[in-house]
């Protein structure tokens, strides 16, 4: 034919290109669900620390949102955007800039550090080092606190949120798992 390409119109694959498109489309909710969870955890979080005397049993639900997030999907929340969550969580509860962006990008690393130890473990197992996690968070930002405003803020009167929180991890971790199960 002369060196003509045909003037035929072309086929398209049109299952292929769906299926490509919703496998896109999978792994953009696969990686924005967790994120979307964490920030409404974290305004749920919020509105109840506005209740006049439910502040002090307002449950950490954005941290514990992150630690399971990172158990139940490994690289969803990144760090820019863990990052920019504790600078938002430092700014509404006027502490200073970086504590909390610090604190999550760190668990994040530790669990990705150890994530083998939570494949396949145990609830009890998952539990038991979250509330481990999350008391080292609370007296690093304690300790963090106490060196920024040069006084002695006693750690102690913290125990009712970590109580909360450690009761309230459960509940998050079955949502988490639950959303685990239906992206699988």
């Amino acid at each position: 034919m002369c060196g003509f390409k045909s003037l035929r119109p072309h086929h398209y694959d049109w299952h292929g290109l769906m299926r490509h498109f919703t496998k896109a489309i999978e792994h953009f909710s696969l990686q924005i669900t967790p994120a979307c969870f964490t920030l409404l955890l974290f305004f749920i979080s919020l509105a109840l620390s506005h209740i006049t005397g439910f502040s002090a049993l307002v449950p950490d639900l954005t941290t514990i949102s992150i630690y399971g997030s990172v158990i139940f999907f490994p690289q969803a929340l990144s760090y820019p955007f863990l990052f920019l969550l504790g600078i938002a969580d430092d700014s509404v509860r006027a502490m200073p800039l970086g504590i909390h962006s610090l604190s999550y990008m760190i668990l994040k690393y530790i669990l990705l550090r150890n994530h083998r130890f939570f494949q396949d473990a145990a609830f009890s197992f998952i539990w038991i080092i979250f509330i481990l996690l999350f008391v080292c968070m609370s007296l690093t930002t304690s300790l963090i606190m106490n060196l920024y405003y040069f006084h002695l803020v006693i750690p102690a009167i913290a125990f009712l949120p970590l109580l909360s929180t450690a009761f309230a991890y459960p509940i998050v971790h079955y949502l988490l798992a639950s959303i685990y199960t239906l992206k699988r």
